[in-house]
């Protein structure tokens, strides 16, 4: 679950100590330090503005609750709508255990592995960067 790991406020922190503490002190140009120190107010004022985009958000809840039901998981807490990081996290979780016990109890695995396979796909193309994606295979 890599997009929803961490709060945007962890993630614009980390890039923010990246650059100031790895970056800043290997920059040897005025002018690139200067341009730095503006991008480090940039990333520190964004910190406490951003959110996730609850369209994209949904859709990730969308998609691991047809694979929790795939898998025989139930919808999971998000039958009340709940919307939200946490949930997801708690479904996910629910996944987890769901296919530790499909693989515990033996059988068939192949419709299970087409699930995560298809389940997989589609998270990866919603979470991976655009620019990463295109290094992908298809």
């Amino acid at each position: 679950m890599s997009l929803y790991a961490l709060p945007p406020d962890d993630v614009l922190g980390t890039i923010g100590k990246a650059l100031s503490e790895r970056v800043l002190p290997a920059v040897e140009s005025d002018s690139a330090r200067v341009e730095l120190h503006a991008v480090l107010e940039m990333v520190e004022n964004l910190r406490t503005r951003l959110a996730w985009d609850r369209d994209r958000l949904a859709a990730a809840v969308e998609r691991t609750d047809r694979l929790a039901a795939e898998l025989g998981a139930g919808r999971g807490p998000a039958e009340g709508g709940d919307i939200s990081v946490e949930g997801l996290r708690s479904r996910r979780k629910a996944v987890a255990a769901a296919l530790a016990r499909v693989y515990d109890n033996g059988g068939d695995p192949r419709p299970v592995a087409e699930a995560v396979a298809e389940f997989t796909a589609a998270d990866v193309s919603d979470q991976v960067s655009r620019a990463l994606l295109r290094g992908l295979p298809d």
